[in-house]
C-alpha cells in the first residue's frame, strides 16, 4: 500500500506506526506534506479515521498534538 510507504518514511518509529494501524484501522488517505509536514521531535503525521484529523504523535508528552488547532488531544479528539 502506498500510504504504508509515506508514513513509515516520515515516521522513524514503524513499531509505533504498526500499532497506530491496529488500534485505529488503516485509514488509506493520503496525507499532503505540504500541508503537513514533518515535525521534528514529533512523529507522523498520522491520519486518524476515528476522529477525521491528522495528528502527530509526541513521544515525549505521549500525546496527540493537532497542528491545525495547536493543542495536544486525546485519541478520540477531545482537547487534553
Amino acid at each position: 500500500m502506498k500510504f504504508d510507504i509515506l508514513v513509515e518514511a516520515v515516521s522513524p518509529n514503524k513499531a509505533f506506526w504498526q500499532a497506530t494501524q491496529s488500534k485505529f484501522g488503516p485509514s488509506g488517505k493520503s496525507i499532503d506534506p505540504d500541508e503537513y509536514p514533518a515535525i521534528k521531535g514529533l512523529e507522523g503525521p498520522f491520519y486518524i479515521a476515528s476522529v477525521g484529523k491528522v495528528l502527530y504523535y509526541d513521544p515525549k508528552e505521549g500525546k496527540y498534538y493537532d497542528r491545525k488547532t495547536d493543542f495536544y488531544v486525546d485519541a478520540e479528539g477531545n482537547l487534553t
